[in-house]
């Protein structure tokens, strides 16, 4: 099964989930904060276990082929819910193994800690934990972040009208991205992530879900998912904090947790270690 575009109406909106592969587990790819094409974004990962796992892509209403600018909640209860019943809707059944790139890890925990029985493990691709976000939030306000987004949405309204500008704005945001460096990425999806980037990236939902960051983050912040196994790739990302710092708060809290933890090298890792991730993964799920 390979199909991009399957759209589900799921609160009153359409949620597209993109689905490939099959196996007797199934790999869930939740997408971080503006990562406004996920299925595309991703491809580098998943096309490397489509051979021995079913996996999904749910695109969340604003992020890639789903509708944006809905009015949704982005609090992490909304987000979650409509990412189980739109993935309910497509035939795409539990248990599921979570894969979460980064702010996307307080939906797996959220999801992990209110549905323990449809969650048999988190594969966390550099992702946020909520002792970090706290920590994160309380130096850069999530107001303050959500009026950054506000600003760069203002700033790249006019490309959304303007080939010209897409054009330029393309060579500045992707031309030395891993992505488009590694070349996983035919002419046609290349097109079409630029395309779904620009529609996307004005989107409220993008905004609503750093507003509600500081929400979301305390409503996991008690989480015991100690019965849930874990493997997290973590990076040395500098997020420009004075307390703590992205590696070392996101590690002490996935040791806390008694999960295994490994290298990351980067936030875009599901490009440049595509197939490390993919042989731990397998090692990982075969003791699960």
């Amino acid at each position: 099964m390979e199909k991009y575009l399957n759209p589900i109406c799921v609160n009153g909106h359409d949620v597209n989930v993109f689905g490939a592969g099959r196996g007797d587990k199934t790999i869930i790819f939740l997408a971080g904060a503006a990562v406004t094409a996920p299925a595309l974004e991703y491809k580098p990962l998943w096309k490397t276990l489509t051979d021995t796992f079913r996996i999904a892509v749910v695109e969340k209403a604003g992020y890639g082929y789903s509708q944006g600018n809905t009015g949704a909640s982005r609090d992490v209860k909304t987000m979650v819910d409509e990412s189980r019943e739109a993935l309910a809707r497509a035939g795409v059944l539990p248990p599921y193994c979570l894969a979460a790139h980064s702010y996307s890890g307080l939906e797996a925990i959220f999801w992990a800690l209110q549905y323990p029985s449809e969650v048999e493990c988190i594969l966390g691709l550099d992702m946020v934990t909520p002792s970090f976000a706290l920590v994160q939030n309380a130096e850069i306000p999530a107001e303050k972040k959500a009026a950054m987004m506000k600003r760069q949405s203002r700033f790249l309204r006019p490309a959304q009208k303007s080939e010209f500008l897409q054009k330029m704005y393309a060579k500045m945001f992707f031309g030395k991205a891993d992505l488009w460096k590694s070349e996983c990425l035919d002419a046609v999806e290349r097109a079409e992530y630029c395309r779904l980037f620009f529609r996307n990236i004005c989107n409220s939902e993008l905004i609503d879900e750093q507003a509600k960051s500081t929400e979301n983050a305390q409503q996991v912040q008690n989480a015991d998912l100690r019965s849930i196994p874990a493997i997290l790739f973590i990076s040395d990302m500098d997020c420009k904090l004075k307390k703590t710092t992205w590696k070392a708060e996101n590690t002490a809290y996935a040791e806390k947790m008694g999960w295994e933890v490994r290298s990351a090298k980067s936030h875009q890792l599901y490009v440049e270690q595509a197939q490390e991730i993919a042989d731990a993964w397998k090692v990982f799920l075969e003791k699960c």
